[in-house]
């Protein structure tokens, strides 16, 4: 089909996405990256899979060390997907909920807290309180708010968040065992 077919583009994000959680950060880095460039090829500059897959080389970016070049990214895929789609939509609020994580890696504890509790407000009303990203949001925000000092708080989001990962994903999803180490 191509190399900025709409149906390759997906399925090398998707492939991206596969490696990383298998942990082969690098890789699926240069995908991503190179996917991101097949976007703006294929795509008006504005528009929302751009940005989308921008988030996620944000991402990447960050688990290879560069939290500052993350938060950059996170932050001008933010503001395109929200003038474009608006702050409610599940891409704007996925790409926050990785920012979030860039501002607790830069030690950005206070802006951390108060992106993460607005996203997963949003988050719940969206995509619901047992889906997997708001899930995800509320384990993150956990350990951000036991950072900021707020341990009572932090430890009743993450016993729910938790719980909700088993009921939701199992016992032996990684996500789920992901929470219970308390890990993003």
């Amino acid at each position: 089909l191509g190399r900025n077919h709409p149906d390759t583009l997906a399925a090398a994000t998707n492939l991206a996405n596969t490696l990383r959680v298998a942990g082969e950060i690098d890789e699926a880095f240069e995908i991503s990256r190179d996917g991101l460039a097949q976007y703006r090829l294929a795509y008006p500059a504005d528009h929302p899979h751009v940005h989308g897959c921008a988030g996620n080389v944000a991402l990447l970016t960050r688990l290879r060390g560069d939290t500052a070049g993350a938060r950059e990214l996170d932050e001008a895929a933010l503001q395109a997907l929200t003038n474009k789609l608006g702050r409610d939509h599940d891409y704007s609020l996925t790409v926050a909920h990785n920012l979030a994580s860039d501002l607790s890696a830069l030690d950005d504890k206070h802006a951390a807290v108060a992106l993460g509790e607005d996203t997963l407000t949003r988050l719940r009303v969206v995509l619901g309180p047992d889906h997997p990203v708001t899930l995800g949001c509320a384990a993150n925000l956990a350990l951000d708010l036991a950072a900021d000092g707020e341990r009572e708080k932090a430890g009743q989001l993450a016993a729910e968040a938790q719980e909700r990962f088993r009921r939701v994903l199992g016992p032996d999803h990684l996500d789920t065992k992901a929470a219970a180490l308390g890990q993003r």
